[in-house]
């Protein structure tokens, strides 16, 4: 079957299209990763974002709506006013918006915004074996693990925690997060760095799930959260491998693909 082009600077004006197209477009070897989203595409422009859960948008017919985001963060330097978006329409059930944000374009490139799809993307990822140090072959891929203290790392693969953080924040050609103070962030890289440290042979990991094509690697966001831009040099030379991969939003297809490995700058 053949790979559906990535669409780049021009894939706001692509078709929408279907789950059901998305699956019969979609790559099936393990070496081309790829998450169908789950409902149609529709397409439309942004107008503001209020109350942090909720958007507003035009849609391409010119119908005015309010959409839902899961994004909790700032979005800094997403949302600017008139941006193509994508959402996915969830008829039915008990939603109170059908439409759910997941991609816009500020400038010339798509960047996913749905966190909640940002593990399913990297389990894919991870799956299929493209993240370079995190071989699918040396163990099951575990989920939510328990570390303790209250504490949960996103994966375990093998003997190998693995936790994602998803970034949409791009400075020049640079990706960068967090994108605000994150306790959370912090806690979590310190998580790992005692793992190493506590556990002769033990392994750690950090991928940043990077939701936009356009940079060529990823660094701490120093001047937002100095924090956690220190800790994540201290996971270096602790031995915590440090991985980023962007991710590729794939209009045609209808779903989000793997773009390639960048370096971490720590």
């Amino acid at each position: 079957m053949t790979t559906p082009p990535r669409r780049r600077a021009n894939a706001p004006h692509a078709a929408a299209t279907t789950p059901r197209d998305a699956a019969r477009a979609a790559p099936t070897t393990t070496t081309t990763p790829f998450v169908a989203f789950d409902a149609p595409l529709v397409r439309g422009r942004f107008v503001r974002r209020y109350k942090r859960f909720f958007v507003d948008v035009v849609l391409d017919d010119g119908t005015p709506a309010t959409a839902h985001t899961a994004n909790t963060g700032t979005m800094a330097g997403l949302l600017v006013e008139g941006a193509p978006v994508l959402l996915t329409r969830h008829d039915g059930g008990r939603r109170a918006l059908p439409l759910e944000l997941e991609a816009i374009c500020p400038a010339e490139a798509w960047v996913a915004c749905n966190t909640i799809r940002a593990n399913r993307v990297a389990a894919a990822f991870l799956q299929a074996g493209v993240v370079d140090g995190l071989d699918p072959s040396s163990g099951p891929l575990s989920r939510e693990v328990d570390v303790g203290d209250g504490s949960r790392i996103d994966f375990a693969l093998g003997d190998t925690l693995i936790e994602v953080k998803s970034v949409t924040l791009r400075e020049g050609a640079r990706a960068l997060f967090p994108d605000a103070v994150s306790a959370r962030g912090q806690r979590h890289l310190q998580v790992l760095c005692d793992h190493v440290a506590q556990k002769p042979g033990a392994r750690a990991a950090l991928l940043f799930l990077v939701q936009r094509e356009d940079v060529d690697d990823v660094a701490a966001a120093a001047a937002i959260d100095p924090a956690y831009a220190r800790l994540l040099g201290t996971a270096a030379r602790a031995g915590v491998l440090l991985r980023a991969a962007r991710v590729s939003v794939d209009v045609d297809a209808g779903g989000l693909g793997f773009a390639g490995l960048v370096p971490v700058r720590a």
